[in-house]
């Protein structure tokens, strides 16, 4: 039976491990020895790190294979900073998943899985509700099968919440990592809005050309028409219209 964790990273610009393009994560010494140990296909890995004063899952992958780092580097196929560690663990890319939408790792969450966390010194004022789940969830974290079956599900009913938006913490943290490139699963490509989009632009219009600005949304035109989006090039004044 496969096992399942729940693991903590830190974005660093320029090595990106977890790999949200290639679905894969590299660790290594006693933690990658663990991690191989008990890992198998099939293996449920959930990410999470700290945006502004919160903890996030930002994504989970499916391991469809373990590769070591002598392998990894001599497979072409094979292209992520992960490779370098003592062993990468590859995801499915079908079942993994980056989300879009990270879902606080919270109290109300926490208390779902079994973990066990304490948030006493919480409840009396003694530490953050950040605290103590850093501090709970700082090393490699097993998960039981109804862990990720109840994150699966949480997950998915926080990706459909049309209501709820990215914080510009998380939005930042998602261009950070990606370099200004947002990643949405190709399985959710169809699942994207219009309105989705235009968000999306208005947040980074640097993803359709260099040098570009918003200045002007929904805007009604004097023949009744609506213009989506009106950007203008910062350096050279042209006016783009979407």
């Amino acid at each position: 039976m496969p096992i399942n964790y729940l693991i903590p990273y830190v974005p660093i610009k320029g090595h990106k491990d977890p790999d949200f393009r290639e679905m894969s994560y590299g660790d290594s010494e006693w933690r990658g020895e663990a991690l191989k140990n008990n890992v198998t296909s099939g293996s449920y890995l959930f990410f999470h790190t700290k945006i502004g004063n919160t903890k996030y899952i930002t994504s989970y992958i499916v391991v469809e294979r373990i590769v070591s780092s002598e392998d990894a580097q001599k497979d072409p196929n094979i292209n992520c900073d992960g490779q370098y560690d003592d062993w990468l663990f590859i995801g499915n890319k079908i079942n993994s998943k980056r989300l879009r939408k990270p879902i606080p790792l919270n109290k109300i969450l926490a208390n779902k899985l079994s973990l066990g966390i304490d948030f006493t010194d919480f409840d009396n004022g003694s530490r953050t509700e950040l605290q103590v789940i850093a501090s709970a969830t700082r090393s490699h974290r097993q998960l039981t099968l109804d862990d990720v079956d109840m994150l699966i599900s949480e997950i998915d009913k926080y990706q459909s919440n049309n209501k709820i938006e990215n914080t510009s913490d998380v939005q930042y943290h998602l261009n950070f990592y990606d370099e200004g490139d947002e990643i949405i699963p190709f399985d959710e490509v169809h699942k994207i809005k219009e309105s989705e989009i235009q968000k999306l632009i208005r947040k980074n219009p640097s993803i359709i050309g260099k040098g570009l600005k918003v200045v002007d949304y929904e805007k009604v035109l004097p023949d009744g028409d609506r213009l989506d989006l009106l950007l203008v090039n910062r350096h050279e004044g042209v006016k783009s219209f979407v």
